[in-house]
Order: structure tokens, then C-alpha cells, then sequence
């Protein structure tokens, strides 16, 4: 499935889910972090077929592992509207890389020129518009809940474990595209022993926004299972944000308590005020996902 046709000259090759080669060519950096890059390319067939090229660095052959995890379930997720399509991966060797990366793995993903939702609900704020529309609002959780359900079709039935308005993407009929599937673990996950419950609360420390966080995932419990009912939280947060350009923990991180402890307690603010979009505290607490049962 990984193959390696990658050199400076930015034009690089993937593969396809059928085993089927395509070039690319390097057109621009979108984004950059720390341990990946984002890059506008075109398909060496038609300059004018506009994608995006993912490249995430590895430092040694644990990080190449979790990469190439990621690659592979990503691309053998089946073609759906509500998750961004990934049209091929690769992996390259790196040889006296300047940050001591050994390896880089590619994933080649469909282009959407609006942006992410954390994009849209940061230019809302800045504009001082308010929140989404109600109608918007469920169109892009109903879409986010037709996402996940392909996850839990799977053969083996997965969870994401990171929804957030950075990992959303929209395209310009406000249809959701969920993307970055690197958190991505089993449905059930069965917490057994002590040393389980460390394990999955360094997980979810590096894997699972503190904002959209689920309370199990906190503090997992010895004999109780984590399940994809996590996801269902964090959907319920970002509902909040929808509505109202934040987490409803980002109040009680700006004000320095505990996050951990506020999601515990369910202690959720809710504005007194009608936002700009017309949301009041008694719609958010009867459209809110955050009960679970």
C-alpha cells in the first residue's frame, strides 16, 4: 500500500487504496506544526486539480507506526460525504534531516478551499456575528453523526476520540468533512487494571483535546468500559461552540480552575443573554448533546 517516490524537487507519488500510483506536484504551504505540514498540490495530470498533501515527520519508528496507522485507516475508510477524502498515501525515508526526523508519511486529501469550522467559528467571533444559525448548527452535527456512524460500520468499530472544530472541515454548502483520524481507537475499550486507566489518561492527555474532552476520559475507572459515547460529548461541545464561538470549558480554563473537575461535575455556563444569532440558554440546554443516555 506505501510506497516511496518522494524528492526535492517537490513532485511526489502515492498510492492508492487499489494500489494505483499518482503524482503531485507542491504548490504552497497552507500550515505548519510541529511535528507536520499541510501543502497545496496539483496532480501532475491536470495542474488545475487541486488537493492537499499532508506530511507528518517521524522521529523514530514508534512515531512511523502511529503514522502509518493513521494513513491506512484513513484511506480504507469507505467514500462518504461527511469525511474528507483521502486520495493516497506514501512514506519516505529521511536522510541528516536538520530536526532528527527518520521518516515522513504522506496523505493526499481533498481540497476544501472554505477552511476548517475552527476557521469559520474564529472569523464569527472576530466579525462579532454570534453564532451559527440554528438550521446550520444541526446541519453540521447531523453530518458529524453520519460521519461517526461509518466509523462504528467498520469491521472493527472505532471511535474517533478528538472532535473538535479544528478537525472539521466545511465545504461551501455548509456540508462537514471530519478529517484526522490519528486518534482513532477502538469503540470499546476495556479498562481491566490500574495500569490501564494510566495508559488511556496519557492517551487522551496526547490525543484528545482538553476543551472536548469527555469526563470517562479524564479519569478512566477500573471495571468500566470507554466507549464511543465519548465522541457523543465531545459533539455535544462542539454544539456549544456553534452556537456560541467556544467550549464550555474555555471559561473555566481562561479563569485558571480545573477543567477535568468542571467536566465531572457537568458544571456547563450557559450565556443568560441571547447570543447574536438568537441562542438562548433555554435553547442550548434542550438542543445540547451532552446527555448521554
Amino acid at each position: 500500500m506505501f510506497g516511496c517516490w518522494c524528492d526535492r524537487s517537490e513532485k511526489i507519488s502515492v498510492k492508492n487504496q487499489q494500489g494505483i500510483v499518482t503524482s503531485f506536484y507542491v504548490r504552497d504551504i497552507l500550515d505548519q506544526g510541529g511535528f507536520s505540514t499541510i501543502e497545496l498540490v496539483s496532480a501532475a495530470s491536470d495542474r488545475r486539480n487541486l488537493l492537499v498533501l499532508k506530511r507528518i515527520r517521524c522521529h523514530s519508528k514508534s512515531d512511523e507506526s502511529k503514522a502509518l496507522s493513521e494513513a491506512r485507516l484513513h484511506l480504507s475508510l469507505p467514500s462518504h460525504p461527511n469525511i474528507l477524502p483521502c486520495v493516497g498515501t506514501g512514506m519516505c525515508p529521511l536522510h541528516n534531516h536538520p530536526q532528527g526526523a527518520i521518516s515522513e508519511v504522506f496523505m493526499v486529501l481533498d481540497y476544501c478551499k472554505r477552511g476548517s469550522l475552527l476557521r469559520e467559528l474564529d472569523s464569527r467571533q472576530k466579525r462579532g456575528v454570534g453564532g451559527l444559525p440554528t438550521h446550520l448548527a444541526a446541519k453540521v452535527c447531523v453530518g458529524l453523526c453520519n460521519a461517526l456512524l461509518v466509523l462504528l460500520s467498520l469491521n472493527v468499530p472505532m471511535s474517533h476520540r478528538d472532535i473538535k472544530p479544528g478537525n472539521v472541515l466545511l465545504q461551501d454548502d455548509w456540508c462537514p468533512m471530519l478529517m484526522d483520524f490519528g486518534s482513532c481507537t477502538p469503540a470499546v475499550i476495556e479498562v481491566v487494571t490500574y495500569r490501564d486507566v494510566e495508559l488511556w489518561k496519557e492517551f487522551a492527555a496526547e490525543h484528545c483535546s482538553m476543551a472536548y474532552r469527555a469526563p470517562e476520559l479524564f479519569q478512566p475507572k477500573v471495571g468500566e468500559n470507554i466507549t464511543e459515547k465519548a465522541d457523543l460529548w465531545s459533539l455535544g461541545c462542539l454544539l456549544y461552540a456553534l452556537l456560541f464561538l467556544e467550549s464550555p470549558m474555555d471559561r473555566v480554563h481562561a479563569k485558571g480552575d480545573s477543567v477535568a473537575l468542571a467536566v465531572w461535575s457537568a458544571k456547563i455556563h450557559f450565556p443568560t443573554e441571547t447570543s447574536d444569532s438568537g441562542h438562548s440558554d433555554r435553547d442550548m440546554k434542550n438542543s445540547t448533546c451532552l446527555d448521554r443516555r
